[in-house]
């Protein structure tokens, strides 16, 4: 069964991630990390005090993110540091099908993407407001990338300098991983794969 060409499986799983997203705007987890550190340099980003929006040991993605979205809707900084990292959270379902499916089958990349929505872990992550949604993120668009060298499908360098810009500005200990993502992209560019 088919609503306009839409299969009911791709519109449960997008109702599902626009839900997580309402419900951490309403209702976001506590987070002392969240609350003591990212929340109050989300709302001094919005205020444009970039002494007190920027530290030397964390990232800038999501103090930006949430400071935007801050300055642009008013709400408070800890909200918007939810709904930013459950978005992050909900962007993690694309390209995870994508890596599933090509390096698996259809059914398999479903049976992630399921598994991906019920993983509690990730989705208190998000819930949270913390930054490791956007670091799953990065991952798995690195995998995605890194199984796109390796079949040869070209078109990687948009994804793969997103996934570097996600690991490196929102989390710093996956700096390494980057640097080896582009290592890989740049060394398959060099054998002409």
């Amino acid at each position: 069964m088919e609503f306009s060409g839409i299969k009911p499986i791709y519109l449960i799983t997008a109702i599902l991630s626009v839900a997580v997203v309402i419900f951490a705007a309403n209702y976001p987890l506590l987070s002392t990390d969240t609350a003591c550190r990212h929340a109050p340099m989300a709302e001094a980003f919005a205020d444009g005090n970039w002494i007190e929006a920027f530290h030397p040991r964390f990232g800038i993605g999501l103090q930006i993110l949430s400071g935007v979205l801050v300055f642009l809707t008013g709400m408070d900084g800890y909200t918007a540091c939810a709904v930013m990292a459950s978005l992050a959270w909900a962007l993690c379902l694309i390209p995870l099908f994508r890596v599933a499916d090509r390096v698996f089958d259809r059914k398999t990349a479903w049976l992630a993407v399921a598994c991906f929505l019920i993983s509690p872990q990730a989705l208190i992550w998000a819930l949270k407001g913390l930054r490791e949604p956007f670091k799953l993120l990065g991952i798995i668009l690195a995998a995605d990338v890194l199984v796109s060298l390796v079949k040869r499908d070209g078109g990687v360098v948009a994804e793969g300098m997103a996934a570097v810009v996600l690991l490196v500005c929102f989390k710093v200990d996956a700096v390494l991983l980057a640097f080896l993502l582009v290592v890989a992209m740049l060394t398959m560019d060099r054998l002409g794969r």
